[in-house]
Parts: C-alpha cells; structure tokens; sequence
C-alpha cells in the first residue's frame, strides 16, 4: 500500500467484514467518470487488502425501460439480494442509482453520491427514476459518500438525511492519468456527457471567439462525449462556420483520454452545475491547465487551480492570454500538476473511515435494515 495511506492498518482492523460486494458501472467500452470512479474503487480496496467482488449495473436508458430494469435493476438484485453476495461485508454502491436494493440488504450499505439531479436536468422519467433508486439507497444507507461538500449540502437538503451519516472524500485520478512526455499540440478540448447541464455549447463560442483573437487561427477543438445534444452541438458549428476545427470524439479508453488531455494546450469547462468535476482533475493531472466559468455552480475543492472567468468572453481572452504567454503557460501547468497530486493523498484511509462509520451505525441500529 502506498505511504499515501498511512494509518489504514489500524482502521481496517476495526472493521468487521472480510470484503466489499462493490455496486458498480461496468466498462462496456465507454470510460465515463462513473466506470473510472468504479475502477478506483476495485485498485484501492485491492491495496488495502480487502477483496471486492464487482456487481456490474447496466443501467442505460438508451437501451429501451426493458433492458434498464432487466439489466440495472432484477439482475443486480438477485445477485445481491436473493444469492447474498453481500452478506457479511460491506456492499458500496459507486453511484447515488446503484444501492435501490440497500432496504433488503442485512448488510453494511454504503453509497457515494456523485451528483444531485434537478427535475429540469434529464427529463420527468429520468428524474423520476433516479429520485426513486437514489431514495432508496441514500434514506438506506448507514454511511453515504459525498465528493464534495457542495454535494452533502445537496444532499442533506433533498433526502432529509442525518448529516452525521456524511463523509466527504473527493475523488482522485487513475494511475493511468499521469504525464507521459507526450508534445502540447495547437487544440484545446473539452469532456462530458453532451446534456444541457454541461453547457457545452458556451464551450463552443469561447473558442469561436478565441480563434479571432490573433495568431491563434490554426488552433482545433475536440469534444469528447455523446448525449442528447449532440446533433444541436454539430449544428453550432456548422452556423459558426467552424467545422473544419471542430471534431467530435467518444468511447475513449484510459491511454486515448490520456494521450487527447495531455497533448492539448488547454481544457475548458462551461458546465452550470457540477458535483464534483472528476475531468477538471484528469485534465491537470496530465498536465493540461484548465478554464471554467465562475458564474456555474461548482464545487471549490475541484477548482482551485482552474482560471476562472466571467463569461464566454472572457474565458476567449484569458485562454488566448494562457496560450500565447509562455512564462504563465509554463506556472499554470505547473499548478495543475501539484493541486491534482494533492488529491491522490488519503483517499484507502477515507474510505475505510466511512465503512467503519457504516459498520457502527449499522451496529447501534442493532441490524436493522431501516436506516433512515
């Protein structure tokens, strides 16, 4: 175990169980931050000495309500539920979805809460259905994980939860996330599902702008993701009259984003709302700093060697200035570097810290499976 840790050995003796049952995305090809956080999860219990054995939930609404339940839903539950999987052992369900079975779980529920939908954000039956599981699991849970304060207070503020139940642990890189030598080329880019909440297109019209700043006319932009905005997101550039630098990419493994992030000059985030912002991190830990906007909602801890900027104006003329000026180029990136080494710190021991507070709840409910 890394040195990072220190101090794990004393908690993970306290604890109770003999693994974790880990409620989880499955990587079918499509690296999204959920499958990342899962993968995460798997490498640092290994470190830890713990076994974890995966339940993978397919839950993608694309695929048609059938295969969502059939899928996401009966197949995970009887796994869980019926076979036992769980018993004995801490079950972690890796997204606020994952743990709608916790109220017929007799064992130690734990789940990490990544974001706090809004009825506006996917729709009435996508909303639905995750107020729904996500009632279940967090009112269930006897310790719940929040990636930054901002989502606790979301969280304590929609489900009524007992704030004493939170432990807040922001999420830290992949090991494959790191630099690897490779050259800066004229691009900048941007990652995240392609819905309203991510706002994509304000990261459009600051690079439209930014191109007409000067000397910077041979820049390109890749955006890597898919959603239901894609097809007005094309149609945006098509109007801007920018597709020759415009490219649209998805389904990037750990080496592709890697290789996309690190060789970019820059890394723009124009999202109104953001949980925790996992990308912000990947993108410095590559070495690429990062530009947001300070008027969205964001949470401080993913931020804080991210330039901030006012508007999609301004985020043109301080992207301009960050490229153009290579004493500042050289500082940002050096920035970026250590704010995201600092998160890879502590992160075995916060977790054994949270399942050690669920086995304790669990334990003063005298094993009862309410655990609202």
């Amino acid at each position: 175990m890394n040195g990072d840790d220190a101090g794990w050995q004393k908690i993970r003796a306290a604890l109770p169980i003999d693994g974790v049952t880990l409620l989880r995305r499955p990587d079918d090809g499509k690296k999204t931050s959920l499958v990342r956080y899962g993968d995460e999860l798997e490498s640092t219990l290994e470190g830890l000495g713990l076994t974890a054995t995966p339940v993978s939930l397919r839950m993608d609404a694309t695929k048609g309500l059938s295969r969502f339940v059939a899928d996401g839903m009966i197949k995970p539950f009887v796994e869980l539920v019926l076979r036992r999987k769980g018993r004995n052992r801490v079950v972690h369900a890796a997204d606020e979805m994952a743990g709608f079975a916790f109220p017929w779980s007799e064992s130690i529920r734990v789940v990490t809460v990544h974001h706090v939908i809004t009825p506006g954000e996917r729709g009435p039956l996508y909303y639905s259905i995750w107020k729904l599981l996500s009632t279940l699991a967090i009112r269930h849970a006897d310790s719940i994980i929040t990636v930054s304060d901002e989502t606790a207070a979301d969280v304590l503020a929609a489900f009524k939860v007992d704030p004493d139940k939170i432990t807040v642990i922001p999420h830290r890189t992949g090991a494959a996330f790191r630099p690897t030598g490779a050259k800066k080329t004229r691009r900048v880019c941007c990652v995240g599902e392609l819905v309203p909440r991510k706002n994509i297109s304000d990261s459009i019209l600051a690079f439209n702008e930014f191109l007409s700043l000067g000397g910077v006319s041979d820049y390109t932009m890749v955006i890597c993701g898919e959603g239901s905005e894609k097809t007005a997101l094309s149609n945006l550039v098509k109007d801007l009259g920018i597709s020759d630098k415009v490219s649209f990419v998805s389904g990037l493994d750990d080496d592709e984003m890697v290789q996309l992030l690190e060789t970019s000059m820059a890394f723009l985030v124009t999202s109104l709302h953001e949980g925790f912002g996992m990308t912000i991190l990947e993108a410095q830990s590559c070495g690429t700093p990062t530009l947001h906007l300070s008027t969205s909602r964001l949470p401080a801890v993913a931020f804080g060697a991210s330039i901030p900027c006012g508007s999609v104006a301004d985020m043109a003329e301080k992207l301009h200035e960050l490229v153009t000026d290579e004493n500042l180029y050289a500082e940002q990136v050096r920035k970026s570097l250590a704010y995201a080494e600092g998160f890879r710190e502590g992160f075995g021991e916060k977790l054994l810290s949270a399942y050690l507070l669920g086995s304790r709840t669990r334990a003063g409910n005298g094993g009862s499976q309410d655990g609202s």
